[in-house]
């Protein structure tokens, strides 16, 4: 069987204008410049402003303008007056809040679809499929399409080269969004099981997009003010991080690890929980422990710098 193919020579069209909506319409523009991209957003000004930044972005010429929405010669982007025009496109992600989506659902689906064919997905990781359930009453076809990557409001057209997708849903729906998901130069994931292990999957990014850059705030400050430059600060980091990433992609995390806590010095790391600001010092508190563990499985920390270690985080009040 062939892979499922995405054609984007058929309508394409996004409810929204936040950081999904963004970058999802400046990759479209990006690949394909000569057929606009169809928007709607609730706030008209929301909706200019992410035309004006694709067309920033990736400057372009729309064949054929259609209709009265609002065209703009510079951008791929076409503004629709009202979803209810969005009933005529093949393709619609809904790029809205989670706390929206049903509404928005709700909404569309009092516009039955009017092209054969039509697919509506969402791109919530922690939301199933049944808040697109209405639509299916009014002729579209729904899945999920979750991009596994941290955005930004910003438009850039290379967002989703190299992202793992999420995709589930109706058959029909699943393989046009996992067209889709390639069509934009990402990669499709294995498939999520159960719901269960669907909000499994959405901790997990969470705990990795939310807890990184947590940890970069606090490691920020504290290299920020022994450097005496913020930006140089941030420049640094940013390269240690790359390198961090560049050994998880090619060993495990234990064997990625590095620092005192792989090696059990006390000293030092007493040293560096002294020199951070608290809450600093208390996220260093709470992830030696599991360094410390990561350290010992891989064989670099002997039972006796473990022991030592423990005992000094069991005073510092570490469980």
């Amino acid at each position: 069987m062939s892979e499922p193919q995405f054609d984007p020579t058929q309508s394409f069209g996004i409810i929204g204008a936040g950081a999904l909506a963004h970058n999802l319409a400046a990759a479209w523009t990006h690949r394909q410049p000569t057929q606009a991209i169809d928007v709607w957003a609730r706030h008209a000004s929301a909706g200019l402003a992410l035309r004006d930044a694709v067309a920033r972005a990736v400057p372009t010429s729309v064949a054929e303008p259609s209709g009265e929405a609002e065209e703009d010669p510079r951008s791929g982007v076409r503004l629709l007056n009202g979803i209810d025009e969005c009933c005529t496109v093949h393709t619609i992600v809904l790029a809205v809040r989670d706390q929206d989506l049903r509404d928005v659902a709700i909404e569309l689906a009092g516009h039955p679809s009017e092209v054969p064919g039509a697919v509506v997905l969402h791109a919530s990781g922690a939301l199933s499929l049944d808040v697109l359930k209405p639509l299916q009453t009014a002729g579209y076809a729904i899945a999920r399409c979750h991009p596994l990557v941290s955005l930004r409001r910003k438009a850039d057209p290379h967002a989703f080269e190299g992202v793992g997708f999420a995709v589930d849903g109706e058959a029909f729906a699943r393989d046009r969004a996992q067209g889709l998901a390639r069509w934009l130069g990402g990669w499709v994931l294995p498939a999520i099981p159960t719901e269960a292990a669907a909000v499994q999957y959405h901790a997990a990014a969470s705990l990795l997009a939310g807890g990184v850059g947590t940890l970069f705030e606090h490691a920020l400050d504290g290299m920020a003010r022994a450097l005496g430059d913020r930006d140089s600060a941030r420049r640094g980091l940013i390269e240690l991080l790359r390198s961090v990433a560049h050994n998880l992609e090619e060993v495990e995390p234990r064997d990625a690890l590095t620092g005192p806590s792989a090696r059990g010095d006390v000293e030092v790391v007493r040293s560096h929980l002294a020199s951070l600001t608290p809450q600093g010092a208390d996220l260093y508190r709470a992830l030696l422990p599991t360094m410390l563990e990561l350290a010992h499985a891989r064989g670099s920390l002997s039972d006796e710098n473990r022991d030592r270690m423990l005992e000094f985080l069991a005073r510092e009040g570490v469980r």
